[in-house]
């Protein structure tokens, strides 16, 4: 299931402290990402991952913040990276976040 109108793709515009952390563990390579939702009502409910050749798009989707369920604006998600993804991007607006070949932390700390 995607991101669709009830659950929108949270673009990296409406997140706060949005970080990327490259992790290694036991052989195998993963991307912590996390920030704090800044739009509106919404929080995270799920993550759709796309791959297509060496790149791969992660789409963070949202929902609406329901008064019967308690909901947050903060996400902290870890995502395998395969052996032949190169290039991660963040949201259908694709802002590159990870480069295989440019060993770095991408820390972006901004608001809007």
């Amino acid at each position: 299931m995607g991101c669709n109108s009830i659950t929108p793709v949270i673009e990296k515009e409406y997140i706060m402290n949005f970080l990327v952390e490259e992790i290694n563990e036991t052989d195998k390579l993963y991307l912590s990402i996390s920030g704090l939702i800044t739009w509106s009502a919404y929080y995270y409910d799920r993550v759709k991952l796309k791959e297509l050749n060496s790149e791969m798009d992660i789409l963070l989707c949202g929902t609406i913040i329901k008064p019967d369920k308690n909901g947050s604006g903060t996400f902290n998600i870890k995502i395998p990276i395969n052996e032949n993804i190169n290039i991660v991007y963040f949201g259908r607006n694709k802002y590159k976040i990870w480069n295989r070949n440019k060993k770095y932390i991408n820390i972006i700390n901004d608001i809007f």
